[in-house]
């Protein structure tokens, strides 16, 4: 049951924060949120309210808005109780999802010892599968592996237990892929995996086994390995879970690690039935296929992006399809706006004055005024299929962003109100094929950056440590510091920015071969100096910074 006393706690945990810092009208954005800690807190609120849009959740971000939102939700939902009742899907030989057949997808898991009465569900695989699905059947990409350390008195059948457990309430961990015709496949939902199991002697070893994995039809989302006395690591024990990059992104590992630790809490509490299990990937994409096709996606950036000139880092014959990103700067920078407001609204979002830094940098750098690069976007911010916020998979794309800075005696905040108006435009078409981003059959160009930003994460109400005497499990810490990273890459330059509260870190990985270290140097000067510039608030014009 909800209380106002619970959503502070949420509030706070999700902010890494305490109570007492924040009164009930402070902003979410003031307090040092973003939105992927918006999405974070809609997720744990799920419980509470059926849906909240991100959007109007960014634009009203206090306790009291959403207080005042749940106790309407549950006053509706006493006096209606129906009105959360969802049709039951369905499935069976002769059906057909979105083009794809039962029949089909039966047929062909069959030759992985799959029988028809274990698949539950299909769906249509998303675009973005489709591209990692094209890396990692010719050995790409290999998997993500997530690392806990560990301790307990039975860590092989604790463990054992456990994935039972995660596997039980989290659906993706039951997804399998099917090949319905030459080069169409399909999503399958099973009511269980058989995911395989591994003891490799130490964590290097089970690196390159993954490293070099290729994506196998039919087979579970992920693979289980137990490291026990690590010698690199001071003789610890880890356990790794290894999910191919079809079942899993950057916000998906953040939910696994918090189940894990949920389950490492109370394995009890967490298999009953009150713990609902999460909404499944397949029934996201096939709300996805209904709501925006492809085919208007692709029309969509096709006009968006005609007559841009991806060319602002190197010459276009020098792009490469796969090449080597190195880290060659790291630095720590303030967070524009913390804790300012404008006019009395809600406190500025800093994302718009990064965008437009990186925009002027690059003119700066090729001498355009028309600039487009690549944005990961995080795929969540639907306001119309329930729960979005809870879903495990690969909801995350890369999309351009194309911005003009053509108008010299354009004032700042002018701009920085174009940057913000354009990842609302966007926003609706976060979902699907992007073209221009990635090599694609069609040989057009793509973008030669990417921007990246994230945000740290604080999981809500979870310690690693057991409350059970009898546990098999007493320790079960995340080892993100141990997550291998793939350096192959076809863009010149990827900007990473992680907001932690006050401040952001960013660093540059350059492909040297495509632009000079010192250039890549200047580069990242002119970003910092545009920073600064832009959140001084000034009354300036574009040409003041251009010239």
């Amino acid at each position: 049951m909800a209380s106002i006393d619970i959503l502070r706690q949420i509030w706070a945990d999700v902010l890494g924060i305490d109570i007492s810092d924040f009164s009930d009208d402070d902003n979410f954005m003031a307090l040092g949120g973003n939105s992927i800690k918006a999405i974070q807190f809609l997720g744990e609120i799920a419980t509470f309210v059926e849906n909240i849009d991100l959007a109007a959740f960014l634009n009203d971000a206090t306790i009291k808005s959403v207080w005042e939102t749940i106790k309407t939700y549950q006053k509706n939902t006493n006096l209606n109780n129906s009105n959360s009742i969802t049709a039951a899907t369905e499935r069976g030989p002769g059906h057909i999802i979105s083009g794809i057949s039962f029949n089909a997808v039966a047929s062909n898991l069959r030759k992985a010892g799959i029988s028809e009465d274990e698949i539950t569900d299909i769906a249509p695989v998303s675009s973005i599968q489709e591209f990692f699905l094209h890396h990692q059947r010719n050995g790409g990409t290999g998997c993500m592996n997530y690392f806990y350390e560990v301790e307990g008195p039975n860590l092989k059948q604790g463990l054992k237990h456990f994935t039972q457990l995660l596997e039980a309430k989290n659906p993706i961990f039951r997804t399998t892929v099917a090949e319905v015709s030459e080069e169409k496949f399909a999503l399958a939902l099973l009511s269980k995996t058989a995911s395989p199991w591994s003891y490799p002697p130490d964590i290097q070893s089970h690196l390159k086994t993954t490293a070099a994995q290729q994506f196998q039809l039919g087979a579970p989302a992920a693979r289980y390995a137990l490291v026990l006395g690590d010698a690199a690591h001071e003789g610890r024990n880890f356990f790794i879970i290894s999910v191919y990059h079809t079942h899993t992104d950057a916000f998906t590992r953040f939910l696994i690690d918090k189940e894990m630790s949920l389950i490492t809490q109370s394995p009890s509490d967490y298999a009953r039935a009150e713990n609902t299990e999460r909404p499944w990937f397949g029934s996201f994409v096939k709300h996805v296929h209904l709501t925006t096709p492809q085919e208007e996606v692709v029309k969509f950036w096709d006009n968006y992006l005609r007559g841009a000139d991806v060319a602002n880092i190197h010459p276009l014959d020098k792009a490469v399809v796969s090449g080597t990103v190195e880290p060659i700067i790291t630095d720590m920078l303030p967070v524009p706006f913390l804790n300012s407001e404008v006019n009395g609204d809600a406190p500025r979002n800093p994302t718009q004055v990064i965008l437009a830094a990186w925009a002027m940098a690059l003119a700066k750098l090729s001498g355009h005024r028309d600039v487009t690069f690549g944005l990961c976007r995080h795929g969540r911010s639907s306001n119309t299929f329930a729960d979005v916020w809870r879903v495990m998979g690969p909801l995350v794309n890369a999309v351009p962003f194309r911005i003009s800075v053509q108008r010299k005696e354009e004032p700042v905040e002018e701009l920085l109100h174009r940057v913000e108006s354009d990842i609302a435009t966007t926003t609706e078409w976060e979902q699907g094929f992007a073209p221009g981003v990635v090599p694609s059959p069609d040989g057009r160009p793509w973008v030669q950056s990417f921007v990246n930003m994230s945000s740290e994460l604080h999981n809500v109400n979870t310690t690693g440590t057991t409350n059970e005497s009898d546990s098999a499990i007493t320790k079960m810490i995340p080892r993100p510091d141990l997550v291998d990273f793939n350096t192959d890459y076809h863009w010149a330059i990827i900007l990473m920015i992680k907001r932690l509260r006050d401040q952001y870190q960013v660093s540059m990985l350059c492909n040297l071969s495509l632009l000079s270290r010192d250039k890549a140097g200047g580069l990242f000067n002119d970003f910092k100096a545009f920073m600064s510039a832009l959140s001084a608030g000034d009354e300036k014009i574009v040409g003041d910074f251009l010239e």
